[in-house]
């Protein structure tokens, strides 16, 4: 699944607000539950954790990066694999 956003990724904090916000390029399902992190609500969360379906979040707003999600380029933050739980 492909999610745009109008930041480059999942943030520790949001990087509107704090410019010191650490950018995540890869989490697991249970980190993103674990971390409260906002990506998406908990239950969509669960459901493709559940499922194994990966995810990747990336900044819509730049030029070409569509594109560049769809051909499979390491853009933004995965989402997706092993859970260690």
């Amino acid at each position: 699944i492909l999610m745009a956003k109008k930041v480059d990724g999942v943030y520790d904090d949001d990087p509107r607000k704090n410019p010191n916000a650490h950018l995540y390029h890869h989490l697991s399902y249970m980190e993103v539950l674990k971390n409260e992190l906002h990506v998406m609500d908990s239950t969509a969360a669960s459901l493709c954790k559940d499922n194994h379906i990966p995810l990747v979040v990336f900044n819509i707003l730049k030029p070409g990066n569509m594109l560049r999600a769809v051909m499979g380029e390491d853009i933004g933050t995965y989402l997706g694999g092993e859970d260690n739980d």
